[in-house]
C-alpha cells in the first residue's frame, strides 16, 4: 500500500498519532510518503525509530518548497500545508499509480486494505462525499451536485497526472480566492466536478468537536456505524485542553503508544482559541445544568 501524509511542523505530533494507529492496525507492507515543510533532527530520529520497529514499513520524506504555493487563499484555520497534496504528481515517483491520502487529524482503528483495494481504474479518486451538496455546488458553480471531503482520498495518480489535476486546482484557487472557502478541497471539487466514486462513511467518519459535546462512546463498536478511519474536523481538536467530548480519548489512546507520548493538552494561544475555549466551557456547563434538572 502507498500512503501519503501532508502536514507542516506544527502537526508533527498529530501525524505521529495517525501513523501509529495506522501501523498498529495494519501489519501489511506499507510505503509511507510524507510532505512537510521542515525536517528537524528530532523528527528524523523518531522516523528512524519507527522504521526500525516496523520492518514492513518504508518511509520517504519530502521537504516542500512553499514558493511553489505562493498567492493561494488561506485563513486563520489553514496553512499552506493544506495545499501540499496538490503537488503529489510532481513529487512522487512516476511508477506510483495509486495512493491513499490521509489527513493528519485522523485515527485508524482497523485494517484499511478493503479501502485500498477498491477498483478506481476509470475514475480520478474515491472519497466520502454527498450527492446532494447543493450549497457547495452553487457556490463553486459545479455542473452537478456532488462534493467530497479531501481528508481521505484513494487516488488514481495515473489519471491525476494525465489530466494535470493538481496544477489546475492550484491555478483555480489562485484565480478565484473569493470563491474558495475550503482551500484545496474546494479547488479539487471544482476541477474534478463529481468524477469520483463515493466511499462508505466508515472510511472517513467525520466528527466535529467544535459543537456541543455529544459524548460519543469511545469504544468504536458502539458508534452508530463501525468507523475504520475517524477524522476530527472543525476548529476544536482532540488535543485541545478545552475539548470535553469523550471521543478525544481515542486520539490520546494512540498518542500514548506513539513516540509523542509525553505530549500534554494544548492550551489557548490566540484570541480565537480563548473564545472557543470559553464557548466550550459554557456549553458543557449548560448541558450539565440541563441534565441535572
Amino acid at each position: 500500500m502507498n500512503i501519503l501524509f501532508c502536514f507542516d511542523s506544527k502537526y508533527q505530533q498529530h501525524f505521529g498519532v495517525s501513523l501509529t494507529s495506522l501501523l498498529i492496525n495494519n501489519p501489511n507492507k506499507i510505503n509511507i510518503y510524507i510532505f512537510t515543510d521542515k525536517i528537524d533532527r528530532y523528527f528524523r530520529k523518531k522516523i528512524d525509530i519507527i522504521k526500525e520497529k516496523y520492518e514492513n514499513v518504508k518511509i520517504i520524506i519530502y521537504e516542500i518548497n512553499e514558493e511553489l504555493l505562493q498567492d493561494l487563499p488561506l485563513s486563520d484555520h489553514a496553512s499552506l500545508a493544506n495545499y501540499y497534496r496538490l503537488l503529489m504528481a510532481k513529487i512522487l515517483p512516476e511508477n506510483i499509480d495509486k495512493i491513499l491520502y490521509l489527513d493528519s487529524d485522523t485515527v485508524i482503528t482497523n485494517s484499511i486494505k478493503t479501502l485500498y483495494d477498491l477498483n478506481i481504474n476509470q475514475i480520478y479518486l474515491a472519497a466520502q462525499g454527498s450527492q446532494t451538496a447543493i450549497g457547495q455546488s452553487r457556490r463553486l458553480q459545479l455542473k452537478n451536485q456532488s462534493y467530497f471531503n479531501t481528508g481521505v482520498m484513494l487516488i488514481n495518480l495515473k489519471l491525476w497526472r494525465e489530466n494535470n489535476i493538481g496544477e489546475r486546482a492550484i491555478e483555480f484557487a489562485k484565480q478565484n480566492p473569493t470563491m474558495v472557502k475550503c482551500w484545496d478541497q474546494d479547488a479539487l471539487n471544482k476541477i474534478i466536478d463529481g468524477k469520483f466514486d463515493p466511499i462508505d462513511r466508515i472510511w472517513n467518519y467525520t466528527i466535529d468537536l467544535s459543537v456541543a459535546p455529544k459524548n460519543y462512546i469511545v469504544n468504536k463498536n458502539n458508534f452508530r456505524e463501525d468507523p475504520v478511519i475517524i477524522h476530527f474536523v472543525g476548529t476544536v481538536k482532540p488535543w485541545y485542553s478545552w475539548c470535553f467530548d469523550s471521543t478525544k480519548e481515542i486520539y490520546w489512546y494512540y498518542l500514548k503508544q506513539s513516540l509523542w507520548s509525553s505530549a500534554i493538552p494544548q492550551y489557548p494561544k490566540t484570541r480565537k482559541q480563548f473564545l472557543s475555549a470559553l464557548k466550550n466551557i459554557w456549553l458543557l456547563t449548560k448541558n450539565k445544568l440541563i441534565w441535572s434538572k
